[in-house]
């Protein structure tokens, strides 16, 4: 079980990045070539269209999302159920945010960021699993860089709020604890990052693995939407010579990961072409005729292995992909599928600060209440 979620995380991860190179602005040849990946012309146009950047556009609009997970033939041996659907209004002022320098990781410009921020969202959820049962909801606004936020588990519905700015200062002057080496990104390699995604970049041109079509277009808010569904090939990826290329350049990146010869990549891309072959990944795309802008983004996942398939990998295996063999391991079945749409794209966000929030405490040295001495009274 241990070894497929690490393989399945692996493959989510390589396929998220071989899509995020598809809709980056890169300018090369191969990135802007006349692969259209089965679509027509005018399709394939329009598609790229709304591709970033997208200069202020999306400055401002409402959001309604859902996901959902079923799972099962988990090594407790229950199934899990999972379902969470929110909806609220996004606004963010680019003027002044000072956002080119976000990755510099300075609070002064984070914190003018925060101050640009305008959100809000409802969301509920529930839980079905092994001898557990649970179900709520949750609230949270951000106006002015303070999150406001209630739920009627987590804070028994009373309205609290964090100062983001003054947390943002406080992370910054001690890094972020407790996400190691993600912690603070100015201690990462960009030209390691770089190469790793110049190597993924191959993997778009992998014959037969990424086909695009257009489905039935849908009418929102008077504008005719058209509805893009990328399908991904797993077995033709991982028999792909390209597949093997890509792994030993994200392995070398990666302290942890085993050292396999170029030989040993090729057979665990067989082993994986097998293990996944009943397995599909989609990610689907909704843009507007008229104005060319994104309206939806959903990814669907529909994971049917044997944990079985993968014992050549885990003898093959060291470090990342290692794991202990389960006995009569069960077959496991993982239907994942996440939606959003946006509409009103340039409508302010009407959102209000709640006057009752109490201040929660960070550690700091001024008296304020924690969020659970406030959810116990």
């Amino acid at each position: 079980m241990k070894l497929t979620i690490r393989a399945g995380m692996l493959l989510s991860i390589t396929l998220l990045m071989v899509f995020g190179l598809e809709l980056a602005p890169v300018k090369t040849a191969q990135a802007q070539g006349d692969q259209c990946f089965g679509l027509s012309a005018d399709d394939c146009a329009l598609l790229k269209s709304a591709n970033p950047p997208f200069k202020g556009k999306l400055s401002s609009f409402n959001m309604d999302y859902e996901l959902t997970l079923t799972a099962s033939g988990m090594r407790s041996g229950g199934n899990v159920d999972v379902s969470v659907k929110g909806s609220g209004p996004f606004e963010f002022d680019r003027t002044g945010a000072g956002v080119d320098g976000l990755m510099g990781m300075d609070a002064t410009k984070i914190a003018a960021v925060l101050d640009k921020l305008t959100m809000a969202n409802t969301i509920t959820y529930s839980f079905k699993g092994a001898n557990r049962d649970m179900s709520g909801n949750f609230e949270f606004r951000i106006l002015n860089g303070v999150l406001y936020f209630q739920g009627d588990k987590a804070t028994n519905g009373k309205w609290m709020s964090i100062d983001l700015k003054q947390a943002a200062a406080r992370r910054m002057a001690g890094g972020f604890p407790g996400l190691g080496g993600l912690g603070n990104m100015r201690g990462g390699n960009p030209f390691a990052m770089l190469q790793g995604m110049a190597a993924a970049h191959k993997l778009l041109n992998t014959p037969g693995f990424i086909k695009i079509e257009r489905t039935a277009d849908t009418t929102v808010e008077n504008q005719q939407i058209a509805t893009f569904v990328y399908h991904f090939d797993l077995p033709t990826l991982f028999n792909s010579p390209d597949f093997a290329t890509v792994m030993q350049d994200m392995m070398s990146q990666a302290p942890n990961a085993p050292k396999l010869t170029d030989a040993q990549i090729q057979a665990m891309g067989a082993m994986m072409s097998k293990a996944f072959k009943n397995t599909t990944f989609t990610i689907t795309r909704m843009v507007g005729v008229t104005d060319k802008l994104p309206h939806g983004l959903g990814l669907d996942l529909v994971l049917n292995v044997n944990p079985s398939d993968f014992a050549g990998m885990m003898m093959m295996g060291q470090g990342m992909m290692a794991a202990t063999p389960e006995a009569n391991p069960q077959p496991i079945n993982v239907n994942f599928h996440f939606l959003i749409k946006l509409t009103g794209i340039g409508t302010k966000a009407n959102v209000t600060a709640p006057t009752d929030a109490t201040p929660l405490n960070l550690g700091g040295a001024e008296a304020a209440p924690t969020m659970e001495a406030t959810a116990a009274q």
